[in-house]
């Protein structure tokens, strides 16, 4: 490992395991001293920066793209691969216990990132138990505070911080959903992660538009939230949709019924999936913005080209900043080579 500073800062970072450059570019643009001391495993590593977490986590929340969490690394524990690691790593972590405080609840995440004899589970009750005989409360739902462990080949990296300075509520930000009876596609998760992530509030009893619906999974989860739905693809939807009367299919591509739509400020969500380039889908949805609601937010995918997908990006939310307040972009667990965009037409 590369020597740090006293003064630096250490921090385990995790991406999705094709866009670490990335993901490290976007630590680089709030502190262009940051470097990585080793990687760990795919898309998780540690870089020293001169930058507290919670001034880094900030500007991630804002301009940050590809980072999905991050934690400070504090301790370190030297690991055999046998049961007796749970004990050392539980032992070594209460010298955590200076960044913790006992009015604050706490949770404890651990990632085993190799076979084992003991999994995610078994240390995580361990560092809980032992925190909670010193006084400390336990929340594994709504914590305030993490304990973040990830155990590589060798060692064990501890960090504990505020849950909102993670970036994400969840270890690595790796949000899993359980699957739903009637789920159409996995794409689904993709937009149940997006209204959690950017904190996007859905209006009752509203109206939706859903561009390149097919098969109907997006559609199917804004039914759930109560919005009727125009669900616009030449292809089919799912049967069951078809039958729903809050559903009504316009079977045709969004660039023909766009022009068509009657009055203005109809719609209190748009949201839009489609596989087709980047240039095309943004100004699509710029012009789809003159039929959203004012103070109402929008949802798309940017499907990204393997290379320069920062300039991408940029490029892209600049054709969107003509018609919207960018509300975020993030790449998302449940993204692939894509990311999601969040707007609103203020």
């Amino acid at each position: 490992m590369a020597e740090t500073n006293a003064s630096d800062f250490k921090f385990a970072v995790t991406s999705s395991p094709e866009s670490w450059e990335l993901a490290l570019g976007d630590v680089q643009h709030v502190d262009p001293t940051a470097r990585i001391l080793e990687t760990v495993g795919p898309g998780i590593f540690v870089v020293q920066s001169q930058e507290s977490q919670p001034t880094l986590s900030s500007s991630l929340r804002t301009s940050g793209v590809f980072v999905r969490h991050l934690f400070p690394v504090l301790v370190t524990v030297d690991l055999t691969g046998g049961e007796e690691d749970v004990r050392a790593i539980a032992a070594a972590s209460l010298a955590l216990q200076e960044h913790m405080a006992r009015s604050q609840n706490f949770s404890v995440q651990t990632r085993v990132l190799s076979s084992r004899a003991y999994g995610n589970y078994d240390v995580n009750t361990a560092v809980a138990d032992l925190f909670v005989q010193h006084g400390y409360i336990l929340d594994v739902r709504r914590p305030r505070r993490v304990i973040s462990i990830v155990c590589t080949e060798t060692s064990a990296l501890l960090g504990a911080s505020a849950v909102i300075d993670n970036l994400s509520d969840w270890a690595g930000g790796i949000r899993r959903f359980a699957r739903e009876e009637g789920q159409l596609s996995r794409s689904e998760f993709k937009l149940l992660e997006a209204f959690e992530v950017f904190d996007i509030p859905v209006p009752e009893n509203g109206l939706a538009l859903d561009l390149g619906a097919a098969p109907g999974g997006w559609t199917r989860i804004l039914r759930t939230k109560g919005l009727r739905v125009v669900a616009v693809d030449p292809a089919k939807l799912d049967g069951r949709l078809s039958r729903d009367s809050g559903v009504k299919h316009v079977q045709t591509v969004a660039q023909r019924y766009l022009p068509t739509c009657a009055g203005r400020d109809a719609f209190d969500l748009i949201v839009n999936d489609m596989r087709i380039d980047v240039d095309r889908s943004v100004r699509l949805m710029c012009q789809a913005a003159s039929f959203l609601k004012r103070s109402r937010f929008a949802i798309m995918t940017l499907k990204l080209k393997p290379r320069y997908q920062r300039k991408q990006i940029r490029d892209a939310l600049a054709i969107l900043a003509h018609a919207y307040t960018v509300w975020g972009t993030r790449k998302l667990f449940h993204n692939r080579n894509e990311v999601t965009v969040a707007l609103r037409r203020d």
